[in-house]
């Protein structure tokens, strides 16, 4: 990397500090806004309650509130104030989206777990006394969750404007989401370039490049500043998940909520998976790892076989490609000193998981 370790270092500390800021601030109206919806609908009847109460749990059992974190810091640079009504609860929005997405997918996975607790379908199957019934209430509960992020955006504090791209923005988002899914799922082509183009649109697209975007478009940014973020955005939100990747299948469930291993048993289409369909070894330890009758033993030691594949030289040399892209094009967005720095710490956190 061409930044200095020490620099490097700095820099992360101060974006850390600034998203555990933003952190508190969001989690803070999150719960205000989860509250009075709990209210507003206390005389629908026990299962539109059950379904919020749902969504709240998974909302408020963690998270690293990142994205709001990314949109805070895009809205302070631009000229808006970080810690003011709009950049706070646009941060709430992007949550609920988020947890309308993660409900989703876990359905779609049939994963059990979630932020270290169970996932929405398996809490609404107890809730309504039988598998099917909670695994179409998550369907309701994400599309819920959906609709109160739209709501929340409507009631931002801004000129109108700032608040139409600030709706533009939040629906592109849901857009390539789903654009996203539907080729992660259903794609037939699992070349590198194509599981790339899944990771911009399923993830970079809400997790770095909507956010960044969203939080300068409501400080004012002009057309041609919302563009480089994007960009930016859009190279960040590929290398976070290629570090995701790794984390899921090298990491611990502590940092990931997840058995490790998970997404190797699970058979998920990742940037590791395609670089293994060159290297014989490491596609016959994917092999064993995806058994599902495996031990956590054995799991560990499959995992360290892959350690010493060429396709995980590949993945961390791709790692370390997509971060130095993401550095080169953050010094073209002319930002000054002070927010150059912390958007150099978001990179530095984003894709080496230090947060």
């Amino acid at each position: 990397m061409t930044e200095a370790p020490h620099s490097n270092d700095r820099d992360r500390a101060l974006f850390i500090t600034f998203a555990r800021d933003v952190q508190m601030r969001v989690e803070q109206e999150l719960r205000a806004f989860l509250e009075t919806e709990a209210r507003a609908v206390r005389f629908d009847g026990r299962p539109v309650a059950n379904m919020l109460e749902v969504i709240a749990d998974v909302c408020l059992r963690g998270g690293k509130r990142l994205r709001p974190a990314l949109l805070a810091m895009a809205y302070q640079a631009y000229g808006g104030d970080a810690t003011a009504l709009p950049a706070v609860r646009a941060g709430v929005a992007l949550e609920l989206l988020q947890v309308y997405l993660l409900i989703h997918d876990d359905w779609m996975d049939q994963s059990d777990r979630r932020r270290g607790g169970p996932s929405a379908h398996r809490m609404l199957a107890e809730v309504f006394g039988s598998k099917t019934a909670g695994e179409s209430a998550a369907v309701l509960a994400g599309d819920y969750a959906a609709a109160l992020a739209q709501h929340v955006t409507t009631t931002l504090p801004l000129a109108s404007e700032r608040m139409a791209i600030a709706h533009g923005v939040l629906s592109r988002m849901q857009c390539e989401v789903v654009r996203g899914q539907v080729l992660d799922m259903f794609g037939q082509d699992r070349t590198v370039e194509s599981i790339e183009r899944v990771y911009a649109l399923k993830t970079a697209s809400y997790t770095t490049k909507g956010p960044l975007t969203l939080g300068a478009a409501m400080a004012g940014a002009s057309e041609s500043t919302l563009r480089a973020l994007d960009s930016f955005g859009e190279v960040l939100g590929i290398a976070f998940q290629v570090a995701d990747d790794m984390l899921s299948a090298f990491g611990s469930e502590s940092m990931t909520g997840k058995p490790v291993g998970q997404d190797l048993r699970d058979g998920k289409q990742t940037l590791l998976v395609a670089f293994a369909a060159a290297d014989g070894d490491a596609k016959r330890v994917l092999e064993q790892a995806s058994r599902s009758n495996l031990s956590s033993v054995e799991m560990a030691l499959a995992l360290d076989a892959l350690k010493r594949t060429s396709a995980y030289c590949s993945l961390e040399h791709r790692a370390g490609g997509l971060q130095e892209s993401a550095l080169q094009q953050l010094r073209e967005l002319g930002l000054d000193e002070k927010h150059a720095s912390l958007f150099r710490g978001a990179v530095f956190a984003l894709t080496e998981r230090t947060i």
